[in-house]
């Protein structure tokens, strides 16, 4: 059985994530604490609430679900073959240069959710990236994807 990871977001038409249009996953989890970490909300390898003031609109209605999403989850549980499913919609999109990019938080702490992605996708003829501060190593992530960042 393949192992769930954590996912924050999946923000599509990326295009500074690597080259051409890009689906970029953003995962949970980060072994660092920068100061100019562009996705703070993905630090923390949890599920966990946000709050948005700014949004926030006063209805008092906080515990029915905040439709003004002043408050949102962060983080959703998927499998392999779920986010896969959903990434390759987007294939029609990449063209001969874009394709699949793996951000964060810290892709290679999820690694084997990570590594069962990469099967799915690389047979699927979709060019992948994966975006990590190098803190950590793996030979066979490095060696499934197209692109390091």
């Amino acid at each position: 059985m393949n192992p769930l990871g954590l996912i924050t977001e999946i923000q599509r038409f990326s295009l500074h994530d690597g080259p051409g249009i890009r689906t970029t996953v953003f995962f949970k989890g980060c072994p660092l604490s920068c100061a100019w970490c562009h996705n703070p909300e993905c630090i923390l390898p949890k599920k966990e609430l946000l709050f948005y003031p700014e949004k926030c609109i006063g209805c008092g209605r906080c515990e029915e679900g905040c439709f003004a999403e002043a408050k949102v989850l962060c983080g959703v549980d998927r499998s392999p073959e779920e986010l896969c499913e959903e990434l390759l919609e987007d294939q029609s999109y990449f063209g001969t240069q874009g394709g699949i990019t793996f951000s964060g938080g810290e892709p290679l702490l999820q690694r084997d959710f990570l590594l069962a992605c990469l099967r799915i996708l690389k047979k699927k003829g979709v060019h992948c990236a994966v975006e990590t501060s190098l803190f950590l190593y793996d030979e066979e992530v490095f060696r499934s994807v197209d692109l390091i960042l």
